[in-house]
């Protein structure tokens, strides 16, 4: 929701200061409402949001607060075997299994006659940023390489891994 992706298609981003201002709003709410525990987390992983989130969370713990708060990222999963990326397999994999009516790779060119054009087998160079490029804007590797059993591995170690931050706490 903030970052440096404005210029890729598709994203749009709010200023950090209306991020933290909306988060902490409805935290405060929830809080009002008697929730013990707030989870918030972002599947999506952009260093400023990151960033953002860790300010709200440090003040938070700072305001000593009745409800608790615990701050997750998808890209934390310590077990997940792929790296989390920007509409690659990653993102691809887990959007896939939430809101299949979301991912349309059918709107990219077939990979057999239109492979990945990456220098060096390089998929987060500055060539991904080109409008001419056959994956432009996706980060990551291929999302045509889609397999359903690597996505439903992926999601279930990644709820695996929320459960057990949500239990510890």
């Amino acid at each position: 929701m903030t970052g440096s992706i404005g210029h890729h298609p598709g994203p749009f981003y709010w200023r950090k200061k209306i991020l933290s201002w909306l988060s902490f709003a409805t935290l405060t709410r929830l809080e009002a409402f008697k929730v013990k525990l707030a989870v918030v987390f972002t599947g999506h992983f952009g260093k400023r949001q990151l960033a953002a989130l860790n300010v709200l969370k440090t003040q938070w713990a700072a305001e000593k607060h009745d409800m608790r708060l615990l701050v997750l990222s998808i890209n934390q999963c310590p077990d997940a075997k792929m790296i989390g990326d920007h509409g690659a397999i990653f993102e691809t994999s887990v959007l896939s299994l939430l809101h299949p009516e979301l991912v349309k790779l059918d709107k990219l060119p077939p990979q057999e006659t239109n492979p990945a054009n990456d220098p060096d087998g390089d998929s987060w160079g500055p060539h991904r940023r080109d409008s001419a490029n056959v994956l432009f804007g996706i980060l990551g590797d291929d999302p045509r390489a889609y397999d359903d059993q690597r996505a439903k591995e992926l999601l279930s170690t990644i709820l695996d891994w929320m459960i057990s931050k949500v239990s510890y706490v």
